[in-house]
């Protein structure tokens, strides 16, 4: 470094070499610059830790909450927390599973009662009508009247039965086989038939393929005989079944659903909620379908007339 100065008597020339300075202030950044470094990286470790211990016991309290199950006798959760909000968390949440299990016993009472109620009145009247026609002393008129009314009492059995098991939600109790399901839709076509002569003349069945599907026989009867009821019900033509390898599809002319009911059928029973006049029929087949696991769509929706089709599954 030269720092020149004039003075009396001429000029002064200083001359200093500055190199080591310039050697320590060089070391002394590079030194800032790792110290700044470790600092930062310290930092990120500690609050990355220390994130890590805060959110633990949340995390802990998340998935003990997440693998709760609805059911009479569910695991509480533990309430030995140091923090106080988390403390005061788990036992609501504790005291709300009491009051889950408590509706879900008394559901589980109510269902075993109706099951009783509804039972028994059928099978007093399935025994009134063997002995009736033990007798043998009916009229053909009179014979043809206790067969329908038969036929009708093993309906209703069925269908109280499946109901309650709809209700029950206990996706094991249902034993699943092999079923021609050609044979399902001949036995609706035949039942439907003899309940009401005139959809003979409005009820077309085309297999264009013969599936086996694995399945329970009486809620895939039901879910096909709930369709094609409807769509007889609700249309004013011919209703046609067509059956295909994996599918099958039920369409009708006819006013077509409502929005709503095609929401009911596309997004399932949780996500909809069941107004006055939304279809029992088609609420009921929703639940069947999602308890048998097919996919249930309304291809075609509109003012000249409606397909759904149903997807088994695979």
């Amino acid at each position: 470094m030269v720092t020149i100065e004039t003075i009396p008597g001429g000029v002064l020339y200083i001359s200093k070499d500055i190199t080591h300075f310039e050697n320590q202030e060089l070391l002394f950044n590079l030194a800032l610059l790792v110290i700044s470094g470790f600092s930062l990286l310290l930092s990120l470790f500690l609050a990355r830790y220390l994130s890590r211990r805060i959110a633990k016991p949340l995390k802990q309290l998340a998935d003990s909450i997440s693998l709760t199950q609805a059911g009479t006798q569910m695991q509480r959760l533990g309430t030995d927390y140091v923090d106080i909000e988390l403390h005061s968390i788990s036992e609501s949440f504790n005291e709300f599973l009491k009051q889950i299990e408590q509706f879900v016993q008394r559901e589980k009472n109510l269902l075993n009662m109706a099951s009783h109620e509804l039972r028994t009145p059928i099978a007093v009247t399935l025994g009134g009508l063997d002995i009736l026609e033990k007798r043998g002393n009916l009229s053909d008129k009179d014979q043809v009247t206790l067969q329908r009314m038969r036929q009708a009492c093993l309906v209703m059995r069925t269908n109280v039965d499946v109901l309650l098991s709809l209700a029950r939600y206990d996706a094991n109790q249902y034993k699943l086989s092999q079923h021609q399901f050609t044979d399902i839709l001949v036995q609706v076509q035949h039942d439907l038939e003899e309940a009401h002569p005139e959809t003979k003349e409005r009820l077309n069945l085309r297999f264009f393929y013969q599936p086996r599907v694995n399945t329970q026989f009486n809620m895939a009867y039901m879910t096909a005989k709930n369709l094609i009821q409807n769509a007889i019900q609700h249309s004013s033509g011919v209703v046609e079944v067509s059956l295909y390898d994996s599918y099958f599809t039920v369409s009708g002319q006819g006013p077509g659903l409502s929005a709503h009911q095609v929401q009911l059928l596309e997004e399932g029973m949780g996500a909809t909620k069941l107004t006055s006049g939304g279809g029992l029929g088609l609420y009921i087949v929703t639940l069947m379908c999602e308890r048998l696991q097919w996919h249930l769509k309304a291809t075609e929706s509109n003012h000249q007339g409606t397909v759904i089709r149903v997807q088994f599954a695979h």
